[in-house]
């Protein structure tokens, strides 16, 4: 997809002259201790934030903006010192014959330092919970450029995505959201006896642990099994399952697979049955619905259309480790809550698990392929004993 100038690529050039103008005038040894003192403090920023805001607050609205506070304190704090010390040394180099060399050498860093901190910045905050944040971050010329050649940042660094994110979908790209396959038009919702059946199966997760409860969606796959997100049920301590008919019931995690964000489900109470499911990726067009209890509340049935496929780089649920995935974009109406819950076709067979939504649109979620999940799914057969579901993701 071509590429134009937005507001943001606007600004971007216009820091860079202003920082090229400062940094000649400030100089190399003055610039280059001020870009160490903020890459020492990015770096302590980085690590300190999201388990800060996390320990002053559990409500995922306003972590972000204890996060972003407390980064920037610790970040701007480390510019400072460095600022500091470099300007004693720039005093000194005026006193000797390679001011001028000090000058233009000072303009280049500083030109190729604002580059960097736009990369940075635009890569922490493309998931966050601004859309028009996102969409200017997604749209951007320069943003693109720098994302395809710079390496991903180690999983500490990328952290800082999850929590400026604000909900617990995991992030399914590493860098800028790509340009997904052209999306469709959510279709109408077809009322048949096959998606009547899949939601008459699906039930609600509710995770307990991590300051509170993580509700999510799960289906059938076999007698007694049942298929959620690993992020669901992370770091939880009791997990129960809501079926249809209003009954609860315990269940115990026997498969948790961070990487890819599956977890399978045992409860020998349930006697739900399988869901059909389509192992092979579903045609673009592919119509049915995504079923699910969003916000944690009554099931909904919602349209959906797959718009493509990708092989998608993203970071665990954790955004410790880069994995790739093969994914199902979307055109459908995701949030929080149904994580988990099935894409099926007009048939009722699972095509996808849902997983993650888009931050630049709000008619664009994912799914998991079911060729990606097929080797969870495999190992779950007559396992009966608990798996230990790690840590928290927020």
């Amino acid at each position: 997809m071509p590429l134009s100038m937005d507001y943001l690529d606007l600004v971007i050039i216009g820091l860079l002259i202003i920082f090229a103008a400062s940094g000649y005038r400030r100089g190399l040894s003055w610039v280059a201790f001020s870009l160490g003192g903020l890459l020492i403090g990015l770096l302590i920023g980085a690590v300190v934030a999201p388990p800060a805001a996390r320990a002053i607050t559990h409500d995922r609205a306003t972590q972000p903006l204890f996060a972003i506070g407390i980064f920037l304190a610790i970040t701007l704090t480390g510019q400072a010192i460095g600022t500091a010390v470099g300007f004693r040394i720039r005093l000194r180099t005026l006193r000797t014959g390679f001011a001028t060399w000090d000058s233009g050498l000072g303009a280049l860093l500083s030109a190729l330092g604002t580059l960097a901190g736009a990369w940075y910045v635009g890569l922490a905050f493309s998931q966050s919970p601004w859309v028009a944040l996102d969409q200017q971050i997604h749209d951007s010329a320069i943003e693109r450029a720098l994302d395809s050649f710079i390496p991903r940042p180690p999983g500490f660094l990328a952290a800082i995505e999850n929590i400026l994110g604000g909900t617990n979908f995991p992030n399914p790209f590493s860098g800028i959201a790509p340009f997904t396959p052209p999306p469709l038009s959510i279709p109408p919702l077809v009322d048949t006896a096959g998606i009547r059946h899949a939601a008459a199966t699906t039930s609600k997760v509710v995770a307990f642990g991590c300051g509170g409860a993580e509700a999510g969606s799960a289906w059938p796959m076999a007698v007694h099994y049942l298929v959620t997100n690993a992020h669901v049920v992370a770091g939880s301590n009791r997990v129960e399952v809501d079926t249809p008919d209003g009954s609860v019931h315990r269940a115990t995690v026997v498969v948790f697979d961070p990487d890819i964000d599956v977890a399978i489900l045992y409860s020998p109470s349930i006697g739900l049955p399988a869901l059909p499911t389509q192992v092979a990726d579903p045609p673009r067009g592919t119509s049915g619905a995504v079923i699910g209890y969003p916000g944690g509340e009554n099931e909904q049935v919602v349209p959906a259309a797959v718009s493509g496929t990708e092989s998608a780089r993203g970071y665990n649920i954790y955004g410790d480790s880069l994995v790739t995935r093969g994914i199902e974009v979307l055109a459908a109406h995701v949030v929080p809550g149904n994580s988990g819950g099935p894409m099926v076709d007009s048939n009722g067979t699972v095509i996808g698990l849902v997983f993650a939504a888009s931050t630049t649109s709000s008619d664009e979620g994912y799914a998991l392929t079911m060729s990606q999940i097929a080797p969870d799914l495999d190992q779950a057969h007559g396992r009966t004993a608990a798996v230990p579901t790690q840590t928290c993701t927020s």
